[in-house]
């Protein structure tokens, strides 16, 4: 068994942070801020499928085909039988020294088709504690950006210096309005609220493909993320936010030899030479769980982001 021990501890007693690994199964918690110290679960056991050598396709001939839908991209390959998708940025496009790749398509209020309207519990007790209806949808439309940004951001590919990270996070933060401890928390390395790949070093992730698709895909028909809930709640210290949630299904697109090399540089006991040794398909590393996002409103009428907390599990099918 492969042990990864945690390296994040936090101000607030028993605010450790722990990933424990299991037959390179991770389950991950963070919590921050508003959410105040969540317990650590224990990670499932690998079903039996886990150890057979089943997210491998041919290597692509050509550029991944992206079907338009107006608002967005859409991509879809088999994966050992598997039909996996993607809905895509239209203006995602990022050009890399090895290749492109689309981000994720988020939708704006005009194009949701009424989805940061259809979903949450009892609405009208953040109207009668003082929110609007836009500071409502506004906040789920923050929410669901942080929650793409946290599996679709530029810290997927990389390691970042400290000069790096800090203009990274100020970059975020004009575009994500957050609080000032956010700010700090996603200014420290291995915060793990954002997913982190790696360069030179090991990150969560291992290198991605940037073949023109995107750099991951989802088995339920493209949406990454699916809202559960968005209620009003309260923490021990009177804190008053908007909890959104989500349950979130991401498979990032692997090379051979990249997987392998992840798989080596973590000291998994299980490499399929016979199947990552060949230079050919495209790898699946899947992450599955849980995303919350705090939003609060402001006396302006805006919204902002006052605390983050996720779980989830990373694994492969070796």
């Amino acid at each position: 068994m492969l042990c990864v021990n945690g390296r994040l501890q936090w101000s607030n007693p028993g605010g450790l942070m722990n990933t424990r690994w299991k037959s390179f199964i991770a389950v991950a918690v963070v919590p921050v801020l508003a959410f105040g110290v969540a317990g650590c679960a224990q990670p499932e056991e690998p079903s039996s499928a886990a150890s057979e050598p089943a997210d491998v396709t041919a290597a692509p001939q050509q550029k991944p085909t992206l079907d338009d839908f107006g608002d967005y991209l859409s991509y879809s390959e088999e994966v050992d039988g598997d039909s996996y998708y993607g809905f895509l940025a239209k203006d995602g496009l990022v050009e890399t020294a090895d290749g492109s790749y689309y981000r994720w398509f988020v939708p704006t209020q005009e194009n949701s088709s009424g989805v940061y309207d259809s979903w949450g519990t009892d609405l009208g007790v953040f109207t009668d504690n003082g929110w609007t209806d836009q500071q409502i949808v506004a906040a789920k439309q923050l929410a669901f950006q942080m929650a793409t940004l946290a599996f679709d951001s530029d810290a997927a590919d990389r390691t970042f210096s400290d000069s790096e990270r800090a203009e990274w996070v100020n970059t975020v933060a004009a575009s994500l309005p957050m609080s000032d401890e956010i700010k700090g928390l996603l200014s420290q390395p291995d915060n793990q609220v954002v997913i982190e790949g790696y360069a030179d070093g090991l990150g969560q992730l291992p290198q991605l493909l940037h073949d023109g698709g995107p750099r991951s895909v989802t088995r339920n028909f493209g949406n990454y993320l699916t809202p559960t809930d968005f209620k009003l709640v309260q923490n021990d210290a009177g804190t008053v936010f908007g909890n959104a949630s989500f349950r979130m299904d991401v498979s990032y697109r692997v090379s051979d030899e990249a997987m392998a090399a992840y798989l080596e540089a973590i000291g998994s006991s299980n490499i399929p030479e016979d199947i990552l040794g060949d230079g050919t398909g495209t790898n699946l590393l899947h992450v599955r769980g849980t995303y919350e996002v705090g939003v609060q409103n402001q006396p302006d009428g805006s919204v902002r982001i006052v605390g983050l907390e996720d779980k989830y599990e990373i694994s492969t099918d070796y």
